[in-house]
């Protein structure tokens, strides 16, 4: 367990779709490393010179880093049909807007209008609120996501702010994700695909080059802009979003905004917070019991006389 978690995270916070070299060796760091995390010598040195034992166990461990990407999708295809206004369309307009999503990343960006893709915000990279949806469910959602095991390993870029960022390749997969759960509504329709590096490496690859050529600039002038983006979905990935709340149904009420009546009824005030409908029924039940009770009593004056 203790490899997979080591497995997992060199995975998130240096490359998601590494090369099959160093795949390898970063398998082997995280064997040797939970060994003597563990103190568990004997197996080091069984790993250290038993070629199928050593083999054996990075191919187990390796496919846990399958099974978790693979997780990141599960994760994405629970919400582009909502995130993305695929609901309540044809499957003709659907496939159409599918298509174009696809097309120069554009499923990151923000969208004015949720079903015109010529909307959408390229000053908002990575702000399409299935970016953060996604890397809260996959990463961040209960106690043991591994994005709150390695809470201590995010670190900022930045010069003038220690706000905690989330690291390229993570946020990059949860992009790749967001692609491949799309990419099935490409008909129009759901058909369920494979999650495999060879076919989603390439999308991988355009993420980083955007957040490194663009974002973050080759020559790095880019830092601070990368930073806020960086940090501000670590602070997304975080939240709990409303979908999760037990209160989600409740709307939040402008509690400042609402309105203080103040009236007077025979010298006294009463501050209350009553809409203008209700506050006249009830001056005009009192003016009613008023005159039934001079009536009653022969007719004698009322307080509204």
């Amino acid at each position: 367990m203790e490899s997979i978690t080591i497995i997992n995270g060199l995975f998130l916070f240096k490359d998601a779709f590494v090369e099959a070299a160093e795949q390898l060796k970063l398998c082997n760091l995280a064997l040797t490393t939970a060994c003597s995390n563990l103190q568990r010598p004997h197996i080091l040195y069984r790993i250290e010179r038993d070629q199928d034992y050593r083999k054996h166990l990075t191919n187990y461990i390796f496919g846990r880093v399958t099974h978790m990407r693979g997780q990141v999708k599960v994760a994405a295809q629970k919400i582009v049909e909502a995130r993305y206004g695929l609901i309540g369309l044809s499957l003709e307009q659907r496939k159409t807007l599918v298509e174009k999503l696809l097309e120069e990343l554009c499923y990151i960006f923000p969208l004015t209008n949720p079903t015109d893709t010529s909307t959408w915000q390229a000053n908002r990279p990575y702000r399409h609120i299935a970016v953060a949806e996604v890397l809260n469910k996959a990463f961040f959602k209960g106690r043991k996501a591994i994005g709150k095991q390695y809470e201590s390993n995010f670190t900022s870029v930045s010069t003038k702010d220690t706000a905690k960022e989330l690291p390229k390749a993570m946020v990059a997969l949860a992009g790749v994700a967001l692609f491949a759960a799309l990419k099935e509504w490409k008909s129009g329709s759901q058909i369920d695909e494979d999650f495999s590096a060879a076919d989603m490496k390439e999308e991988y690859d355009n993420h980083i080059q955007l957040i490194d050529e663009q974002i973050m600039k080759k020559d790095g002038s880019g830092k601070e802009k990368y930073h806020n983006l960086m940090a501000h979905l670590y602070c997304e990935a975080n939240k709990t979003h409303a979908s999760n709340s037990k209160n989600s149904k409740l709307p939040k009420i402008d509690f400042d905004g609402m309105e203080i009546w103040q009236c007077s009824f025979n010298g006294a005030y009463i501050e209350c917070l009553i809409e203008t409908v209700i506050y006249i029924e009830y001056i005009e039940e009192l003016m009613q019991n008023h005159a039934q009770y001079s009536e009653d009593m022969g007719g004698g004056p009322t307080y509204f006389e």
